[in-house]
């Protein structure tokens, strides 16, 4: 057995949430702005990232599981559901676009190219939410 790729997870925002980055989307929260964060699917990674991120920060937090990333990303694109966590392939065109905003991408490493390309801001996330 084999680790044959890996692909960053994003945290993403609809334009009309007004947080520009990872704190000021931690401080929405917990003003009780926002309850909900999509999912492509229950267990996915993208949902295990999400559900670590309300964990480790202890935020009042519902995962919305969808079936798969497009369903999902249409979600966050109507404003259904404006925060999520996705996988880099259907939030990479939606972000280039300027449809959504990503506030952090959850890799090992800084400036991995393919989260790079969807995401220049250079935020990551980690156990404390920086």
């Amino acid at each position: 057995m084999t680790i044959a790729a890996t692909t960053p997870n994003l945290l993403v925002a609809h334009t009309s949430v007004p947080a520009t980055s990872v704190n000021e989307l931690i401080a929405l929260i917990r003003a009780g702005k926002y309850r909900n964060f999509a999912t492509p699917g229950a267990g996915t990674p993208s949902h295990l990232s999400g559900e670590l991120f309300r964990s480790a920060l202890k935020l009042d937090l519902t995962a919305v599981p969808f079936h798969g990333g497009g369903p999902m990303i249409q979600s966050v694109l109507g404003g259904h559901t404006p925060i999520a966590f996705s996988s880099l392939p259907p939030a990479a065109p939606m972000i280039r676009d300027g449809a959504v905003r990503a506030l952090a991408v959850t890799t090992a490493r800084a400036g991995q190219p393919a989260a790079r390309g969807a995401y220049a801001g250079g935020g990551r996330l980690s156990r404390t939410g920086r």
